[in-house]
């Protein structure tokens, strides 16, 4: 329920609080970014036009109400707090205006709480345009929108400075007008008193501001809005402002040097940018001569040149026509290219043509995945492909393309990782990684990392069950479940080290960037490929590596499936596999288009694959877990899970840790994140 926020009011915007501010009471408003809750401690990032602001609610601090309030605040929800400001505790944010302090909270109000948005509120979203545009109110949200209409302002109000300081009039002129002949074509309005007669939209206030100058009043100006009923294009918006402005008593120089010295000044004021004047100029025969256009771009270095007289005796029809017909032939000069073969320049212009920093766009992956259509046809040949690998069966399919992918994700992550950890200030990402901070330490990141547990190894998922099942019986069970810990914990170092530094070497270790969870290596990794000069190359090939680790795990997923209708219902691997793909195409398109067309849908304020991931990995891998555990030590019993481990070797060197683990602390941390994932989801409590 929303709370009035009557009592309060805002001494300052987010970004306006500095270290001189320290020590201060504070009551600042704004919307929840991002929560993240250590146990006896919660962060709040607060946003509001200015810039975000850190909040701390810690116990002690704020009574046990507020600190509830804290710990259910989500993104988007709308907050008014009251506290005293404070230098960080923890690390510098130098990636924020107020990274060097926090609000220490003791009262919070929610004022309105909030749905999950529809998508992120974040810097340079690539969200489709149309869901951007139906939610417009969220995405004018968004800090980069919010400093192009702080900017806009900023701009109009130096403008009106500047120009009445210069001796000019702000003149409001009509917009319902005569059509009069300009370039492009009048939107007209039809008239309700003169029936069947229709007004014009002005394409600019030309003939209005003639007249002005004719009644003498020699300097006007205004930020006029102009329509044209045109087609849309890059220099031709169907309805756009422009600074108007006309002068009396002058020629073209006093026109020109207005208009410079009121440029230099914006773009001081506004961008902190010398505009050098006066501004040269070139001719439009020059223009064309030098660039070949007559609106040139001036920072392109190789200009156009005249080559004319070199193949003025040349057959080759083009170059001789072009002359015969009083023309030139011009070209661009690339010295010490002559070379080049043509192979080469091809390659040049599809690499030019390429869309690597499109990728490394912060914005990128969330366009990606609420693509309905990219995300669909995608996962339709990524599921084709674990099923025919999973049809040619465990030792022609499953072993064959694991015996190719594994030795290539060791290499490609080796690279990869040796590659992350040069990087300029990626050593304090290394550190970061490896060395312990307990001020990050709650028992919720114990729950987490137990829960990160059962699935990195699959406990619960039946696939360390089922490919157990396919081993010989001279096979050390000990020895193989040695290597299983020693590569998952290798892997998910290395994994760690690849993305990581990278963090600290590109956003200078932003903790929010760091919490970004499994899409970090979306946003963050493409940015260390954009900046290699073989980042093409490499991103190909860590995307495979990515590509092939997710296969090795759909197809374990599935086998267990698979095998499960076969042995339990006697099917043909054909029929079983022809049904469970069926089921994967269906639920995995949910999860699909579930940020796409159907991101509306929710299940308990879930997206699909939200709420399938947290059936699956919260709700049904604890309950399989504790299943499983009852079985082992209730109904078969350890005297026959011994009997299976010595088949392999002469002892079982870890039967008390086995049972232990298996009747006691295995149940017991199942049952935890089991409650702990479910109160987590509805609310109750915040991981």
């Amino acid at each position: 329920m929303a709370e009035s926020m009557k009592g309060l009011k805002r001494t300052h915007r987010c970004a306006e609080l500095t270290k001189g501010n320290i020590g201060e009471t504070v009551t600042v408003m704004g919307w929840v970014q991002k929560n993240r809750n250590k146990g006896g401690i919660i962060f709040v990032d607060l946003r509001d036009r200015s810039g975000i602001l850190q909040l701390i609610f810690e116990n002690g601090s704020i009574d046990e109400e507020g600190f509830e309030k804290a710990a259910k605040l989500r993104s988007e929800f709308v907050i008014a707090a009251v506290g005293t400001v404070e230098a960080r505790s923890g690390a510098v944010n130098e990636n924020l205006v107020t990274g060097e302090i926090e609000v220490r909270v003791r009262e919070i109000r929610v004022l309105s709480e909030s749905e999950t948005p529809p998508f992120p509120v974040e810097e340079d979203s690539k969200t489709k345009e149309e869901l951007r545009l139906k939610y417009r109110f969220l995405d004018l949200r968004r800090p980069d929108m919010q400093r192009n209409l702080l900017m806009r302002s900023q701009v109009a109000t130096l403008t009106r400075q500047f120009l009445a300081d210069e001796g000019f009039l702000e003149i409001e002129t009509p917009t319902l007008v005569k059509s009069t002949p300009e370039g492009a074509r009048d939107y007209l309005v039809p008239s309700r008193v003169h029936p069947g007669s229709f007004y014009a939209l002005p394409q600019s206030p030309q003939t209005l501001k003639q007249l002005l100058m004719c009644s003498g009043c020699d300097r006007y100006f205004q930020l006029a809005r102009c329509y044209r009923d045109e087609d849309l294009r890059a220099d031709r918006q169907p309805e756009f402002t422009q600074i108007d402005m006309e002068l009396s008593f002058v020629d073209v120089d006093d026109v020109l040097d207005v208009n410079e010295r009121l440029l230099a000044h914006v773009f001081k004021e506004v961008l902190d940018v010398d505009v050098t004047l006066p501004i040269p100029k070139i001719t439009w025969q020059e223009a064309m001569d030098r660039f070949g256009s007559d609106k040139p771009d001036l920072r392109f270095g190789m200009e156009l040149t005249d080559v004319s007289e070199v193949v003025k005796d040349c057959e080759f029809a083009v170059f001789k026509g072009a002359l015969e017909n009083g023309g030139s032939v011009r070209g661009i000069n690339a010295p010490g290219q002559g070379h080049m073969p043509r192979k080469k320049i091809d390659a040049l212009v599809e690499y030019a043509k390429g869309h690597g920093h499109d990728l490394a766009a912060d914005g990128y992956f969330s366009t990606f995945i609420s693509n309905g259509v990219s995300t669909e046809l995608c996962f339709i040949v990524f599921t084709l492909c674990t099923l025919g690998i999973i049809y040619a069966g465990v030792r022609n399919g499953i072993e064959r393309v694991s015996r190719i992918m594994m030795p290539i994700l060791v290499v490609l992550s080796v690279v990869i990782t040796v590659y992350s950890v040069t990087r300029p200030g990626a050593l304090s990402g290394v550190k970061y990684f490896l060395i312990p901070n307990p001020a990050n330490f709650s028992w919720m990141t114990v729950v987490a990392a137990m829960g990160q547990m059962f699935y990195s190894l699959s406990i619960a998922m039946g696939i360390l069950i089922t490919f157990g099942s396919y081993m010989k019986k001279d096979v050390s069970i000990e020895a193989s479940t040695g290597n299983v810990e020693i590569f998952d914990t290798a892997i998910a170092i290395m994994a760690g080290l690849m993305i990581i530094p990278a963090v600290f070497a590109f956003t200078g270790g932003d903790p929010d960037t760091l919490q970004a969870g499994p899409a970090l290596m979306f946003i963050t990794i493409p940015k260390v490929f954009a900046s290699m000069g073989f980042g093409t190359i490499a991103g190909i090939l860590f995307f495979l590596l990515v590509l092939f680790a997710a296969v090795t795990s759909s197809i374990a997923l599935t086998e267990s499936a698979v095998s499960t209708f076969e042995d339990e219902l006697g099917w043909s691997r054909k029929k079983a596999t022809v049904m469970i793909g069926g089921i994967m195409l269906v639920l995995g398109s949910l999860s699909c288009l579930g940020y796409g067309p159907l991101a509306n849908v929710t299940i308990i304020g879930m997206q699909f694959l939200d709420f399938f991931d947290f059936l699956t990995n919260s709700v049904m891998m604890p309950i399989a877990a504790i299943a499983t555990c009852l079985l082992v030590s209730r109904v078969i019993g350890m005297k026959r899970i011994e009997e299976e481990v010595l088949h392999g070797e002469g002892k079982f060197h870890r039967k008390r840790v086995f049972q232990i683990m298996v009747q006691y602390l295995c149940p017991v941390f199942a049952v935890i994140i089991l409650i702990s994932s479910v109160a987590n989801a509805f609310g109750w409590i915040s991981m």
